[in-house]
């Protein structure tokens, strides 16, 4: 849970920047996430952000001018870019999220949670979806091989990018 604005909690999802691009869900207003927007400091435009369909139809009424508008999650800004399909509930079974955030962000987001990126993470998965063409069993043998060299150069530049923040706060004191 987080929150936005003094007043509401929002059940949050951590994605990478293909993620939307992945399942193939298209945006129901401005646009989902990208791969810039998943790096420690977040895109040109800073951190960004997706809200869910429902969420936008129940906290902003489908207000197309939600797209742009900068809210406060943890007390910093983020920039909402988009509103996912109407009936996306994401990759959670049971559980849907009001917001969607690079998980790059995390570490600036939440400092102390960075420790919780790490290729044993429980609360990790990967999702892919194979080209045409390509098996199950073929995707699954060459996610083996990769598998180690993704999750050590995620979690270095996770990791990295949360060590400067802490550096550049005490340094700021």
């Amino acid at each position: 849970r987080s929150t936005l604005f003094p007043y509401t909690t929002l059940f949050r999802s951590w994605v990478t920047g293909p993620y939307y691009d992945t399942l193939g869900v298209q945006p129901a207003l401005g646009r989902v996430l990208r791969q810039e927007d998943d790096h420690p400091g977040g895109s040109p435009a800073g951190t960004v952000a997706v809200l869910s369909y429902n969420y936008w139809q129940d906290q902003y009424q489908g207000d197309p001018n939600v797209v742009g508008k900068v809210v406060l999650i943890e007390g910093a800004p983020v920039t909402i870019v988009g509103v996912s399909a109407a009936g996306f509930q994401g990759a959670n079974v049971g559980s849907a999220a009001d917001i969607t955030l690079p998980i790059a962000e995390l570490p600036q987001l939440f400092p102390e949670r960075a420790r919780n990126l790490n290729a044993g993470s429980w609360w990790l998965r990967v999702l892919m979806r194979p080209k045409p063409g390509v098996s199950v069993a073929q995707a699954k043998a060459e996610l083996t091989v990769l598998w180690p060299g993704i999750t050590k150069e995620l979690v270095t530049t996770i990791e990295s990018a949360a060590v400067r923040k802490r550096s550049e706060e005490h340094t700021s004191e």
